[in-house]
């Protein structure tokens, strides 16, 4: 028969075992789902012409922004994120504010730019 102490332990190791097994909820899970080669564009509030770009996520929250509309000029940055959205903050002070949609294969959202200009970016994964 079980001794008192051998149900406590018992009890210890299933409680243990439950929580020990929950999910995470922490954005790192999601990170290998946006990490890769994006392409889009940005449109300036006022502007009728849509910029575009190619941006590279690196796993070690920095990121590339090769710029289509300025001769691809290489514009590097860093990011957050949570499960459901991206922060991204270049080296020049322009800071995007994004949403993910579509299971990570899509994102859009707004943008501050380092000169005060304001608008939207859309991106595809590729």
């Amino acid at each position: 028969m079980f001794k008192k102490n051998d149900a406590v332990i018992a009890a210890l190791l299933l409680v243990l075992a439950i929580f020990s097994c929950k999910k995470s909820d922490s954005p790192a899970d999601v990170k290998s789902n946006f990490v890769g080669n994006w392409a889009g564009a940005l449109q300036v509030t006022g502007s009728t012409v849509p910029l575009k770009f190619s941006l590279l996520i690196k796993e070690d929250n920095t990121l590339i922004n090769i710029d289509s509309a300025f001769s691809n000029q290489v514009f590097p940055g860093t990011y957050t994120y949570t499960a459901d959205s991206l922060k991204i903050t270049y080296n020049n002070g322009t800071k995007w504010n994004l949403r993910f949609s579509n299971n990570y294969t899509g994102c859009a959202g707004t943008f501050l730019g380092f000169a005060g200009a304001t608008g939207t970016v859309n991106m595809l994964k590729k």
